[in-house]
């Protein structure tokens, strides 16, 4: 059906007149309604992004934490003679060849820098390295000092925190054998 540019009134009239009278557009509360529906779902996917966006940087610290956990493991491993045994972390300057450290300054040297990783690395982290005869009997470490430390259980203990986990912080354990 073709219609002429040239219609008259008379003719739009009976145009109309064809066309239902029940189907006259969209009304305001079915607009309102749509516009609803679509701001609940758009809601909707930015709470996903959201939650995807916080459990990707958990993911994120809790990679960096096991990367940390295994570079103090091969610190302690090169250095077979110090005793990592809970020291305190002091900064030396062991790179001096005409006056090297001794394998506990090393020691202490790894767990500064170590230390100094974590702090940039994990927020508000706390670590412990320690002798650990028992890592299956869920207790810290043990207060000794034990002369041969080959074949003796290490425990190596990271928390920071982390806002996507419920209790608000993440912890990381691993032990391994020198």
């Amino acid at each position: 059906m073709q219609i002429a540019h040239n219609m008259s009134i008379h003719d739009m009239s009976r145009i109309q007149m064809i066309l239902p009278k029940n189907q006259t557009g969209f009304t305001l509360i079915e607009v309102l309604v749509t516009l609803l529906v679509v701001a609940i779902g758009l809601l909707g996917l930015a709470n996903l992004q959201t939650i995807g966006l916080r459990n990707n940087h958990s993911v994120n610290l809790t990679s960096q934490a096991i990367w940390l956990a295994n570079d103090i493991t091969n610190r302690v491993r090169s250095n077979s003679t110090a005793n990592y045994n809970g020291i305190t972390p002091r900064q030396f300057n062991c790179s001096n060849p005409q006056q090297p450290c001794t394998p506990q300054q090393v020691a202490q040297d790894d767990m500064w820098e170590w230390n100094q990783t974590i702090n940039q690395t994990l927020p508000n982290a706390t670590t412990l390295v320690c002798i650990d005869s028992n890592p299956l009997d869920n207790q810290d470490c043990v207060n000794a000092n034990i002369a041969n430390l080959a074949g003796i259980p290490h425990m190596v203990r990271i928390t920071w925190d982390d806002p996507a986990q419920a209790n608000g912080s993440q912890q990381l354990v691993t032990f391994f054998i020198r």
